[in-house]
């Protein structure tokens, strides 16, 4: 009896059989990711005025969304200090990641991280300089061009997202999203991200480690 082909997959049934896989192409299924009202606080994950003593206590271990994150310090003395937060957790498919964050100012600057944290574990503060009264905020990334929102699924190329539409008090918003096929994110690259906000993805992962079908392309831009 001849090979059985199952439709809309390019793999017969024997193959299947044999414990064969079907790729995510030959599967016609769109996911839907949504990213509603995501928070914009600057000190979610910590918030410590402790000065020289750098506790770093996490004080909120799992992030809204799986994003990226932001490192606000405060210089209370009015003299030049350095202060440096290393946070380490893992990102949204539980790899564990570090990421080095560093402020330098007489006043107040924030510093904003590039990878993606779904859960912090630790956060260890340093520096030099530091005086009684200053601050060390953990938060999120939101300032212009800054915010990462990481998928739910592996993307092999940037053509894997379909669209985005970015919402403002479900009115839509002018902004710019890319795609990061290293992070399996979208990035928010022109505009802010606010509490008002909602992000509604429509993506088609392809994404295979061993396979010569992968493509190359690393990057897309969507207009909401």
């Amino acid at each position: 009896m001849a090979d059985k082909q199952l439709v809309g997959l390019e793999r017969t049934t024997p193959y299947l059989a044999l414990g064969g896989k079907i790729k995510p192409t030959e599967m016609d299924v769109l996911w839907q990711y949504c990213i509603i009202k995501p928070s914009n606080s600057n000190s979610a994950i910590v918030n410590t005025a402790n000065g020289t003593a750098l506790a770093g206590t996490v004080t909120l271990a799992y992030p809204d969304y799986p994003r990226s994150l932001s490192f606000t310090f405060t210089e209370a003395s009015g003299t030049a200090a350095i202060a440096t937060a290393t946070i380490s957790g893992k990102d949204q498919f539980g790899s564990v990641i570090t990421e080095e964050l560093v402020c330098t100012n007489l006043g107040t600057s924030t510093t904003y991280g590039t990878k993606v944290f779904a859960y912090v574990g630790t956060v260890t503060l340093n520096g030099s300089d530091r005086a009684s009264g200053d601050a060390h905020q953990i938060g999120y990334s939101d300032a212009d061009g800054t915010a990462l929102f990481g998928l739910p699924a592996k993307i092999g190329t940037a053509a894997d997202v379909k669209r985005v539409t970015w919402l403002d008090n479900a009115t839509s918003k002018p902004g710019t999203v890319t795609v990061n096929t290293t992070l399996h994110a979208v990035k928010v690259a022109t505009g802010t991200v606010s509490p008002q906000d909602d992000f509604i993805i429509l993506y088609k992962p392809d994404y295979r480690v061993n396979d010569n079908e992968a493509s190359k392309i690393d990057s897309a831009t969507y207009i909401s």
